[in-house]
């Protein structure tokens, strides 16, 4: 049972993805505003560009934890540098939380 959850969850995780670039896509070219792809093209070419650099510089250790798990070098720096992408969009997140609400009070 576990097991087919966890299967359905990827599975819905990744239509949402498909979702997510599919349905602006779409938009853009229904209504002619193609500019709106040129917006997405960018925050796409971000995301990778974060990625990578949070690729770069995350370790490869492996520690004999990972190794219960079968984790070598090249999956533990995958594994890093998409935790640095996430901390980095947590953080960027919060700081526009923080930059909204003061800009907010002095309106």
């Amino acid at each position: 049972m576990i097991d087919f959850a966890l299967y359905l969850a990827y599975g819905l995780v990744a239509l949402a993805a498909i979702g997510a670039f599919l349905v602006p896509l779409a938009l853009a070219f229904v209504n002619g505003n193609l500019k709106g792809l040129v917006k997405m093209g960018i925050g796409i070419v971000i995301v990778f560009v974060v990625y990578f650099v949070s690729y770069g510089i995350a370790g490869d250790e492996v520690t004999p934890r990972y190794e219960l798990f079968g984790i070598d070098a090249a999956q533990s720096q995958k594994i890093g540098g998409a935790l640095l992408m996430t901390y980095f969009f947590m953080a960027v997140a919060f700081v526009g939380m923080i930059f909204t609400e003061v800009a907010r009070f002095f309106r």
